[in-house]
């Protein structure tokens, strides 16, 4: 019977300590739950502020882009549109920046282009490169002194003036072959080009000192001489004593020359013999530079410029060679005035400052 006891209550025992067990376990399965769902709820509270956050960064970031937008509106509606060296600009004068009327930048923005100048004239940064390569230019050298106000090319349009002269010379010399023009005065090369461009290619213009030429034996050849000699110095007075010295001989001359010229005593006394005429061009010949060679000048018009007003003098060579081309060849001539003589030049110039 004791014994019978004694295992019952073993039983009992045994069946206590797997119960305690088993609670033991529940109550670490429901912290550990408890501990997930805590997480899980932090979890939910760190995502909802950051979204919170993400929110306010977006809300702040678009409010700048308002901001930025507003103001490249304001820029926009104070440009002013214009056409500047072929070019489409568009001018903002109260930040003194030009841009490009057609190209943007690959972000969007204007491209910037160009300045407004203090005078309030536009200048674009690709002018500014062409002048910079302009001064860079080396500024050619002669075998002789030079002046540099003297180095102006003659235009195209002046060689197309006595175009007729030349022609008509061509076709009645004696001689078999193309007419050669003898040009003693080199400038830039440009006097070839543009007799060349008017259908004569048989033309001497070197660089070499003309006035040492001519007393030697290596005087060029040529039918008739067309030139625009240097303004400054006794350069007009040489030529004309070497044009009507008895060396040069019966030959035409056109010389391109100031008008004032023909008032002159040593043109007045050397030209009695013969009888230049006049050829007025109707306007004013503007006469170009070498590149650089001249130093900069305040005014524009100084490069570009003589400041004399130019004619032609005339002279045909013979006396009848002379009147054909005044009573004959002159008429082919419309875009210019011709005067006879000195007194005929006179009143033309007269009957201009009447017109005025």
């Amino acid at each position: 019977m004791e014994d019978e006891e004694l295992k019952d209550d073993e039983k009992e025992t045994v069946v206590k300590e797997e119960k305690a067990k088993k609670a033991k376990k529940g109550k670490k399965k429901k912290s550990k739950k408890k501990r997930r769902c805590s997480s899980s709820n932090n979890d939910d509270l760190v995502v909802g502020e950051t979204d919170v956050s993400q929110r306010k960064k977006k809300k702040t970031k678009t409010n700048r882009d308002f901001d930025k937008e507003a103001q490249e509106s304001d820029v926009e509606e104070s440009l002013e549109g214009a056409l500047v060296d072929g070019e489409m600009v568009l001018i903002d004068r109260k930040s003194g920046k030009v841009y490009s009327g057609l190209d943007r930048r690959e972000n969007g923005e204007r491209k910037e282009i160009g300045k407004v100048s203090k005078s309030g004239s536009i200048v674009l940064k690709k002018a500014e490169k062409d002048r910079e390569g302009e001064a860079e230019i080396e500024k050619p050298e002669f075998p002789f002194e030079t002046d540099a106000d003297d180095h102006c090319e003659s235009p195209l349009q002046a060689y197309k003036d006595i175009v007729p002269f030349l022609k008509d010379f061509n076709e009645r010399k004696a001689s078999s072959g193309e007419t050669l023009i003898y040009d003693p005065y080199f400038c830039n090369g440009a006097v070839i080009e543009n007799f060349n461009l008017l259908g004569f290619s048989r033309v001497y213009n070197r660089k070499e000192d003309c006035y040492k030429v001519w007393s030697t034996s290596s005087y060029p050849s040529h039918d008739l001489l067309v030139t625009n000699p240097p303004y400054s110095g006794d350069h007009i007075e040489k030529l004309i004593d070497h044009v009507t010295s008895k060396s040069y001989g019966n030959r035409p001359f056109l010389l391109l020359m100031p008008q004032w010229v023909h008032k002159k005593e040593y043109y007045i006394s050397k030209t009695k013999g013969i009888r230049p005429f006049y050829v007025v061009p109707h306007r004013r010949y503007v006469y170009l530079p070498p590149p650089a060679f001249r130093e900069s000048k305040k005014s524009d018009v100084h490069k570009k410029s003589s400041p004399f007003v130019s004619m032609w003098f005339v002279w045909g060579g013979t006396t009848q060679q002379n009147e054909r081309w005044l009573s004959t060849i002159s008429r082919r001539i419309t875009d210019c005035d011709i005067a006879r003589s000195r007194s005929a030049l006179r009143d033309l110039r007269r009957k201009g400052n009447k017109k005025k």
